[in-house]
């Protein structure tokens, strides 16, 4: 039979002992590591001051950018009257282009309308009107403003025209409600040839010397 074996002593290894090499190298390691972090420290530190910096500048930029915008609106603000009197201006030229030779009847048609200067945003004082007869009544205008009709019948012929005219511009007013007034609220001269014929007021025309 074969003697059992003997246990193993395992001899106690001695520490290694550490040179002078590894001593410089770990000493190197931890000073690269304490430079980085106090760099990183430093770095970190600069950054936040840089953003700081340019979150001071963003915001004076921005405040200085409000305040500009204040102004502007105020300004903006202060001429509103303006824009709507230029706006005005516009339609009302656009409505004496459309109604110049476009309202008529069967005795006159508009030859020429001019709404007086705006006084307001709202609109004009009213306009003055000059006619131009029909070939139903040519034969009927004697000139410088005077017909071979009585005053009833030159009256009624002319309402009638004013009521078309009404019609007109208040179909256009739906549109432009804002920058128009009522044509009953305004005044309007109404000639032929320049010569005056009656003045149109609160919804009534009356004829000159009326």
């Amino acid at each position: 039979m074969e003697e059992p074996n003997e246990p193993v002593l395992l001899q106690k290894q001695q520490p290694r002992q550490v040179t002078n090499g590894t001593k410089i190298f770990l000493i190197s390691t931890l000073l690269l590591i304490t430079v980085a972090s106090v760099t990183f420290s430093i770095f970190s530190f600069m950054k936040s001051r840089s953003i700081e910096e340019k979150f001071t500048e963003l915001s004076n930029k921005f405040e200085l950018a409000n305040s500009e915008f204040k102004t502007q609106n105020q300004a903006f603000q202060s001429q509103d009257i303006t824009n709507k009197q230029f706006i005005n201006a516009l339609v009302f030229n656009a409505l004496q282009h459309d109604m110049e030779d476009g309202v008529v009847t069967d005795n006159f048609v508009i030859n020429k309308i001019t709404f007086r200067k705006t006084l307001s945003a709202m609109g004009t004082s009213g306009s003055d009107i000059d006619l131009s007869t029909q070939p139903l009544i040519d034969a009927k205008y004697e000139g410088q403003g005077h017909f071979d009709l009585t005053d009833r019948e030159l009256k009624v012929m002319i309402e009638d025209l004013l009521k078309d005219t009404e019609t007109y511009f208040e179909s256009i007013r739906e549109i432009y409600i804002d920058y128009l007034p009522e044509w009953k609220s305004l005044s309007h001269t109404v000639s032929i040839q320049n010569y005056e014929l009656g003045t149109y007021s609160d919804g009534v025309f009356k004829l000159k010397g009326e």
